[in-house]
């Protein structure tokens, strides 16, 4: 009996310096992934306006400028690079493009003779009326609705399917799925296009708008001013609440809906609008080539394209640990830093 005594207590005094010394241990960190985003930068160097940028399912980004269509080239993260012509299809050197967008994601243009595209075999071949056409948004089954800024023609495979003219200078048009809908902004005032019954009506009057996108799986409108922005209901076309002007820079240039994300560019940057109703801001040359935003789109793994005036900042969103984080510099001092 007194020998299970010494046992019992032998355990005992064993296992409270086994715990003792399991305290003194410094607690191990669990290196989780976390979401981080970095930017790419791309500079022009010519003095044409940038005006539209958009990606393709296969990777490709394209950017319209007043001069014709650029791409990005060799830029890498704290390595910018330039955006070049893109001559990858030598028959469209001789078209004066003026608006781009990818429509079932593939590039779609315009010019004043046709909405065309090299997707699809190049079938796709829209002749217009239109001399001075300058805006056109793609419904899903190839119905365009194309403007010159006041004058509207809705066609699908070059059979004009209804006419009609805006008394407000047109702005940006989108297509709504919900509803077959072509929605119409202007300077000061909002319209819907009915492919069905082919009229124009408008549904919101205000002042200074300049871009707008839907969002909430198209429920709501949102409309970007000079001043902040609008939301507005699409079922019972009314403005939601007040004009928002508690923004990081409240005079919008353009907004986008990316990934169930509302974008705003501005002249002071871009912004993120969060869950929790806060931004992140993406502002100076850390992020852009320049802080005056023309245009924002979804690009390709996982990133934002947003358009400046001095060129393309793309803007990623990957999934990284701190190791992973540590070895990408690394890798990079030792490819670019070490002389010698």
């Amino acid at each position: 009996m007194k020998r299970l005594y010494q046992l019992i207590l032998l355990f005992f005094i064993c296992s409270t310096v086994h715990n003792r010394a399991l305290a003194n241990q410094p607690a191990v960190h669990r290196d989780t992934p976390f979401l981080q985003d970095y930017s790419v930068k791309y500079y022009t160097n010519a003095s044409d306006p940038l005006l539209k940028v958009a990606a393709d399912r296969n990777g490709n980004i394209q950017v319209l400028s007043a001069s014709g269509l650029l791409k990005p080239f060799d830029g890498e993260f704290l390595y910018p690079g330039t955006l070049v012509p893109d001559v990858s299809y030598r028959p469209m050197a001789g078209k004066k493009v003026t608006d781009l967008c990818s429509c079932n994601e593939q590039f779609v243009f315009l010019d004043n003779k046709a909405v065309f595209s090299n997707a699809w075999a190049g079938k796709l071949f829209a002749r217009h009326s239109l001399d001075q056409a300058r805006l056109f948004a793609c419904a899903t089954d190839f119905t365009f609705l194309v403007s010159d800024g006041h004058r509207l023609v809705c066609l699908n495979d070059s059979k004009v399917l209804g006419e009609s003219n805006s008394s407000d200078e047109i702005i940006q048009m989108r297509y709504s799925v919900n509803k077959a809908l072509f929605w119409i902004l202007g300077k000061k005032t909002l319209s819907v296009y009915s492919v069905k019954e082919q009229k124009l009506t408008r549904i919101y009057d205000g002042k200074d708008f300049t871009s707008f996108d839907f969002f909430d799986q198209g429920k709501k409108v949102i409309i970007g001013t000079t001043n902040g922005y609008l939301v507005l209901d699409t079922q019972s076309q009314k403005i939601l609440g007040e004009l928002n002007t508690k923004l990081p820079c409240p005079e919008i240039t353009c907004v986008k809906e990316i990934d169930n994300e509302i974008w705003f560019g501005s002249n002071f940057g871009a912004f993120m609008l969060r869950r929790d109703g806060k931004f992140n801001y993406y502002n100076g040359e850390r992020w852009l080539p320049g802080n005056k935003v023309t245009d924002i789109a979804k690009g390709p793994d996982h990133s934002v394209l947003v358009l400046t005036e001095k060129g393309l900042g793309q803007i990623f969103f990957k999934a990284m640990t701190l190791e992973d984080k540590a070895l990408y510099f690394e890798t990079q001092v030792r490819q670019r830093h070490i002389r010698n």
